[in-house]
C-alpha cells in the first residue's frame, strides 16, 4: 500500500507485549520515526484493517528478527489517496517519515 499526503506527526503505533487476543497486557505508543527506529528490520502483519475518513487503521502482529515480537495498531493519518500496488520497484521510499 501506497499512503499519499502522510501527516507524520498524527500516525503512531501501539505495540503490546503480547499477541492478538484477550487477557493482560502492557504497550508502548511510538511516533512512526520512534518505531522505525526500533524496528529498523520488523515486519508487520495486517490482521484487520479499517478505513475512516482520512484515518487508516492496522491491526495485526509485530515480527523482529523472524519471530513475534507481540502485536499492535498502527494509524496513519492522511489527506491523499491509497493506493494499492504490486509493483514495488518503481515505488519511491519516504525519507519524510
Amino acid at each position: 500500500m501506497l499512503f499519499e499526503g502522510i501527516d507524520y506527526e498524527e500516525c503512531d503505533i501501539i505495540v503490546f507485549d503480547s499477541e492478538l487476543g484477550y487477557g493482560s497486557f502492557t504497550g508502548t505508543r511510538y511516533r512512526m520515526r520512534e518505531f522505525v527506529d526500533k524496528f529498523p528490520n520488523g515486519i508487520f502483519e495486517i490482521i484487520t484493517e479499517t478505513y475512516s475518513g482520512y484515518d487508516t487503521v492496522f491491526r495485526g502482529y509485530i515480527y523482529k528478527n523472524g519471530c513475534v515480537y507481540g502485536s499492535g495498531i498502527i494509524s496513519i493519518w492522511t489527506m491523499g489517496d491509497v493506493i494499492l500496488s504490486t509493483n514495488y520497484t518503481n515505488n519511491k521510499k519516504d525519507d519524510r517519515i
